[in-house]
């Protein structure tokens, strides 16, 4: 009964990790209720889709790859919202526009390897909206 008891606090304190990480996650690449990536994730954006995509498109893995999905997430909650059905979809709609600004920003970077791969990129992006389920 002790082991059962102390593997459920074990679960209970990775949950609360995860949320606390995503939400300061979330915090460092937009702002509240908003889908405009800022600049301080632009410039880590920039670094790591680069690289990202250099190893992807790597012999050995590109014709492997059939979708790349770039996913906008939110929150479980919406200020001044009206009801569950206005929670909804305002979360709806700002997950598809935070999928759509990071999807946008990194195919319009001006890098080599993202150049040379628009076409292959075009196929293979996939945009996603997420919002929180209880």
């Amino acid at each position: 009964m002790v082991k059962v008891e102390e593997q459920m606090q074990v679960m209970k304190d990775i949950a609360i990790e995860y949320r606390d990480t995503k939400a300061n996650l979330n915090e460092a690449l937009f702002e509240v209720s908003e889908s405009e990536i800022k600049n301080e994730f632009k410039v880590v954006l920039k670094d790591f889709f680069s690289r990202y995509i250099k190893i992807l498109t790597a012999a050995e893995y590109k014709n492997e790859i059939l979708e790349l999905r770039v996913e906008g997430h939110t929150s479980d909650s919406w200020l001044n919202a009206r009801s569950e059905e206005e929670i909804y979809l305002k979360h709806m709609q700002l997950s598809q526009n935070r999928a759509y600004e990071v999807l946008s920003y990194c195919y319009s970077i001006e890098d080599k390897t993202v150049v040379n791969n628009r076409i292959w990129l075009q196929n293979i992006l996939e945009p996603m909206a997420w919002h929180f389920h209880n």
